[in-house]
């Protein structure tokens, strides 16, 4: 089971690395990274505007909880449990702050509950060093990630009127 698992995240890493440097056909490295590089201008010049809107301070925490989950993903592949634990206690963290209230209603609130517990359960298993349960935990999280954002996206409705305004959190039904 703790080989599959392994496996599985090895893989998905792989494939992430491999599409960065896919089509590199002899390139050096340098001509590579530049093109990262240059392809990563455009987010840049979008990040600098949205540090001007007012709903952009939800996509930095997420931004935030994103750069938690990946250090739980790196401690994975590497079998560094205090960076497992650290990530997930960061993110257990997060999900009591208040922005990460963004949709009020039952299903949200047992959606952060779940997350929370799943959490927890990561943060145990990488103090028992024990990476099958690790992985598993952190698999649980990442699609209750998905469901998550996929929940909200559903019941987020756009604020009529000042665009400055942006996204008003609304009562999920």
């Amino acid at each position: 089971m703790r080989r599959i698992a392994v496996l599985t995240l090895s893989c998905a890493a792989l494939l992430v690395v491999a599409g960065l440097f896919a089509g590199a056909d002899g390139q050096d490295r340098p001509a590579v990274l530049s093109r990262l590089a240059a392809a990563d201008a455009p987010a840049k010049k979008a990040e600098a505007k949205d540090a001007e809107d007012p709903s952009s301070k939800v996509g930095e925490f997420m931004r935030k909880k994103l750069e938690a989950s990946q250090e739980v993903l790196e401690g994975l592949m590497t079998d560094d449990f205090k960076m497992i634990s650290s990530g997930a206690k960061t993110m257990e963290t997060m999900s009591h702050a208040s922005d990460w209230q963004v949709v009020e209603g039952p299903v949200y609130k047992l959606m952060s509950a779940d997350f929370r517990k799943t959490c927890e359960e990561l943060a145990d298993a990488a103090k028992q060093e024990n990476i099958d349960r690790s992985s598993l935990a952190y698999l649980r999280l990442t699609m209750n990630c998905i469901s998550c954002h996929s929940f909200v996206r559903r019941t987020m409705v756009a604020e009529q009127g000042n665009p400055a305004d942006g996204l008003r959190a609304v009562s999920a039904r």
